[in-house]
Order: structure tokens, then sequence, then C-alpha cells
């Protein structure tokens, strides 16, 4: 949730984790990431340079729409009026797309690790 478009270069098919949100109870905040090898710079696949600039031109327009409303907060990942997205909203948003599967119980936080897991595997 904390990624900004700052530490996105499409041109050079990079990103770099510098910042997330965390949850104190209810109230989320900024931090760095928690591991130093989480805000490593690491090369972005074909889906993600298909889509994000996709997203950006949407939050773009967005950002018209809203005008002198619009909460720029240089995040990828925002509710409609540029404020932040909190993070409780993509795992609920989650957990209704897999109750329509037949996949095991599994989180974001889950995902995440196996994906490490993998590209670490893989040589990533």
């Amino acid at each position: 949730m904390g990624q900004e478009w700052l530490d996105i270069d499409l041109e050079a098919r990079l990103i770099t984790p510098s910042k997330e949100i965390v949850v104190d109870g209810w109230d989320p905040y900024e931090c760095e990431p928690k591991a130093e090898c989480s805000s490593n710079t690491i090369a972005l696949d074909s889906l993600n340079l298909a889509v994000l600039p996709a997203h950006r031109a949407r939050q773009d327009e967005e950002r018209r729409r809203w005008g002198q409303a619009w909460q720029n907060t240089g995040k990828v990942f925002t509710r409609e009026d540029g404020s932040w997205l909190h993070p409780e909203m993509a795992s609920e948003a989650f957990r209704r797309i897999l109750a329509t599967t037949d996949l095991p119980p599994i989180t974001l936080r889950d995902l995440r690790h196996v994906a490490a897991t993998l590209t670490h595997g893989g040589g990533g």
C-alpha cells in the first residue's frame, strides 16, 4: 500500500519498494520497510509493465475529476480522492475474490512470502 510512483521506473522496468503502510490498531502510518532487503530494487515483469501505465492513466483522470480536493499522496494505490488506501481494504477485496475460488485459505501476506520464496528459488 505504501508504493510511490517516484519509486517506479517503467522505462528501466524497475521498482523500489521504499515505504510501507503499517496498521496500529486501525490507524495506518507510513514507515520504512522492516527488512533491509525489502527495499531492494527489483525488475518488473511484463504483466506489471502492461497494467501500471493504464492504472496511472486512471489515477490521473481521477486527479482531474477531484481537482483541488485531490490528496496528492504520490501513492500508486489510493482511494478515489488520492488519499491512502487502508491496507484492510485490499485484504477484504482479496478475501472476496478468494471466496469465489476453490483455492485453500491464504492471506496477501502469505502470497508475498510465496512470491519471495519462488523468486529466490529461481535465482531472481
